[in-house]
């Protein structure tokens, strides 16, 4: 049989999942919102494709273009990357689906936990009768407990998501230093156009990852507020910074692609955007070592208050 102390934790995972796949729906609504927008998008540069006579989809740069063949393959970059990020889009969906399947059958344990959890604390009540004054100090220990327990959680979960972060990010990092080895390929014409294939083809790799990144770190704005909402006094190394990487990325990889410049801006980005989670990995296991410190404190506080009990009253 649980203790209660066992089904208050329960019925708490259970209220974090519950917040957890609302979540998962606006995610999943974001994301089928981008995916039909994503399939007009491929489906008019194909037809670009199709018909070389039609406008090109790059007006911003057509001064830059030498030729009718360097537009036609700008257009296929496009239409790659565009089909890239479909993929992408619809992997993260069907992830999220399976996710918030799992999630969803653990939500529905809700009334029933709660029943248990109802039926455990009227025990308990009946059992601390004779011990009032210790069954006060034991019920204030409890709610220490359970915030440090919850906020050790929301730690956790940040932790989880910036591990992730940094991974992307990491591989960006590697994808954007083998693209870097082409600037300026070759001394032969089949050389130079082998070495801007590779190039581009890295890069596509970087920014296929930077979708990933982008999600991960929405996420992990996500997480952080919910520590600060529990913890309005927790500093964390600067975010905002973060928020504003997707965009100058993108258009960092787009001027690259165009003028067929090298990949220094991007990959300087990465590099300092990598700094910024490290900052926050460093900040989040900080306060996960004082919140353990304190969880054990109060543990040995309860235990203390228990074992004097008789002669607290």
């Amino acid at each position: 049989m649980q203790t209660l102390d066992q089904l208050i934790e329960e019925y708490k995972s259970v209220l974090i999942a519950e917040k957890h796949l609302e979540y998962i729906q606006q995610e999943l609504e974001k994301l089928r919102k981008e995916i039909g927008s994503l399939t007009a998008i491929v489906d008019a540069i194909a037809e670009v494709l199709e018909k070389p006579e039609s406008p090109s989809i790059k007006r911003l740069f057509s001064q830059t273009l030498v030729n009718e063949d360097e537009q036609y393959e700008l257009n296929k970059q496009e239409y790659l990357l565009a089909a890239l990020k479909y993929q992408e889009c619809l992997k993260a969906i069907e992830l999220l689906e399976f996710e918030q399947k799992i999630v969803a059958e653990k939500v529905e344990k809700k009334l029933d936990l709660k029943a248990k959890l109802n039926m455990a604390i009227d025990l308990d009540n009946q059992q601390v009768k004779e011990y009032p004054i210790t069954h006060k100090r034991l019920l204030e220990v409890n709610t220490a407990i359970n915030d440090i327990i919850q906020y050790k959680r929301e730690l956790y979960e940040a932790y989880q998501v910036a591990l992730s972060v940094s991974k992307s990010l990491i591989g960006m990092e590697r994808e954007l230093k083998n693209a870097q080895q082409y600037d300026n390929w070759g001394h032969f014409y089949n050389e130079i156009q082998h070495g801007k294939a590779y190039k581009k083809a890295y890069m596509d790799k970087a920014h296929l990852i930077s979708h990933q990144a982008n999600r991960e770190m929405r996420r992990l704005k996500k997480e952080l507020d919910d520590i600060f909402q529990f913890k309005p006094n927790t500093s964390m190394s600067t975010f905002e910074e973060l928020m504003h990487f997707q965009d100058h990325f993108h258009d960092s990889l787009i001027t690259d692609w165009v003028v067929e410049n090298d990949v220094v801006v991007s990959l300087s980005r990465v590099i300092t955007t990598q700094k910024y989670m490290e900052r926050i990995i460093a900040s989040i296991k900080k306060y996960q070592a004082k919140s353990e410190a304190k969880l054990t404190q109060l543990k040995e506080s309860k235990e203390y208050i228990i074992a004097n009990a008789e002669a607290n009253q």
